[in-house]
């Protein structure tokens, strides 16, 4: 069993961040983002470092970069353009004008949003913007790692045929400086906007929705929306999930603690929603749990952590709990543009050539920068990254771990991360790690939920362990970094 103060240390060491810091997983992008292309954000463009409001306004409005923003306060509204990365240091605040949004996307394609809190002036029932506002068909949008509250409208709105959008590890909340409607996230945002139907796909997973929302988290119209491994606890709910006009969702293995309603219908005779509910977890809650209808199956694959016990709704809940937010570590000379969709999660059944990967549950093509590697046997071969990111260094025990998942769509049993250059062998076959040709590099092992399973040093080029269990982890050998799945 590892002690946090010795996980703490050595990974300080391993990753060239304080030996105090607790960091939250930066894991690769999954989801709807992936789809279309993929989301890359800034990462082909130039990088730029900001600490004031006026170069943060000027560089994002007029895309095509990748931009760190320095601690510190910063006054919306910040307009996003195209192909950019926001990625904050510990420390960084967008806040909302009295009117308007904190941050506000409009038609803007391909953007990834991390590491940043966006304060709102306090909910109030009246028509304004929301405080990260994503609108008029803003398409691969990743938002990760951020927290929003208090949006005077709403928190962070999906609306006006926006698609192919994650929302990951975030946090919704609202304070005493809201005074009524708190309802923070919707999805679709008119009956008559048809053309939504077309759109709105939306990935959200490990959010939390916690002290003071009351309603939509998310509300949804049309779209296929798919709610996984997120975390409900707000006694103010009057209920989480709602299925409003055609609605397509799919609430998977979700943890509701102490709330009403997990899942709502506007007119559940009228508006043709479909909703699938699987394998949540509930705990101390009141109101409906049943779907109806069969809701869509993604078009990618993604690793979806189990919560059938007690235990393992309570590890995911904890981790939730510790890393939704801001919790990235600052930017560094290893920790550049955050990993996108160039890692990707793939089936076993996919035909791979240097420019197309088809799973089994999509004809949908990647991109030509990814460079797929397969086995039937269900081993591994992860080429390393040359686009590092920010790493957890937690140092939760091992034994509370939940890192055992199931696949939510196609009935994948290998993964890779796509990159540049081949340096280490790194295979995962039968619960065992085997990595050739890094001998006296650092290791460590994380679940995907980010918590810390070991951490060694290579002694051999020839070196193997004995993974806990089946199913996705996230490696670095020294400053590179691979995802597997073990089976």
């Amino acid at each position: 069993m590892l002690k946090e103060t010795i996980a703490a240390a050595a990974l300080g060491a391993l990753l060239a961040t304080s030996a105090t810091a607790a960091y939250g997983p930066a894991l690769p992008l999954t989801g709807w983002a992936t789809q279309n292309g993929g989301t890359t954000g800034g990462a082909k463009y130039e990088t730029v470092t900001v600490d004031n409001v006026d170069d943060l306004k000027k560089f994002a409005k007029a895309g095509n970069k990748t931009i760190y923003i320095k601690p510190g306060t910063y006054a919306g509204t910040v307009e996003v353009g195209s192909n950019v990365t926001l990625y904050g240091y510990p420390g960084v605040t967008i806040t909302q004008p009295s009117k308007g949004s904190g941050i506000k996307l409009s038609g803007s394609k391909n953007v990834i949003i991390r590491n940043i809190s966006v304060k709102g002036v306090g909910a109030v029932d009246e028509d304004d913007e929301d405080c990260l506002q994503i609108n008029h068909e803003s398409k691969n949008v990743w938002i990760d790692h951020v927290h929003v509250f208090d949006g005077h409208d709403g928190n962070m709105d999906i609306v006006n045929q926006s698609d192919y959008i994650t929302v990951s590890w975030s946090k919704f909340t609202y304070t005493s400086a809201s005074k009524n409607h708190q309802f923070s996230n919707l999805f679709g945002n008119s009956d008559s906007k048809t053309a939504d139907a077309n759109a709105l796909k939306i990935t959200a997973h490990h959010n939390w929705w916690g002290d003071g929302v009351k309603e939509r988290m998310p509300r949804v119209r049309f779209g296929q929306v798919h709610v996984v491994n997120n975390l409900y606890t707000s006694s103010a709910a009057s209920y989480c999930v709602r299925a409003g006009m055609k609605a397509n969702i799919r609430v998977e293995n979700n943890v509701f603690i102490g709330v009403k309603n997990p899942l709502d219908y506007n007119n559940q005779s009228k508006e043709g929603a479909k909703v699938s509910m699987i394998g949540n977890y509930y705990e101390k809650t009141s109101g409906n749990t049943t779907g109806q209808g069969t809701a869509f199956t993604p078009a990618y694959s993604m690793g979806v952590t189990d919560v059938s016990t007690k235990e393992k709704a309570y590890a995911l809940r904890d981790s939730i709990q510790a890393y939704a937010g801001p919790t990235l570590a600052a930017p560094g000379s290893n920790d550049v543009t955050p990993i996108s969709s160039n890692s990707v999660t793939s089936s076993n059944s996919e035909k791979s050539s240097s420019s197309e990967v088809t799973t089994s549950s999509s004809s949908a093509k990647s991109s030509s920068s990814e460079v797929p590697t397969s086995s039937s046997s269900g081993d591994v071969d992860a080429t390393s990254s040359s686009a590092t990111e920010p790493t957890s260094s937690s140092a939760t025990e091992p034994e509370s771990s939940s890192a055992s998942e199931t696949e939510s769509s196609s009935s994948g049993t290998a993964s890779i991360t796509a990159t540049a250059a081949h340096l280490y062998s790194v295979k995962a076959s039968n619960r065992t790690l085997s990595i050739e040709g890094a001998a006296g590099k650092p290791l460590a092992i994380f679940d995907m939920q980010g918590r810390l399973l070991n951490v060694t040093r290579i002694q051999t080029n020839t070196f193997g362990t004995s993974l806990p269990r089946t199913g996705t982890y996230l490696v670095r050998v020294g400053q590179e970094k691979f995802v597997i799945r073990a089976r």
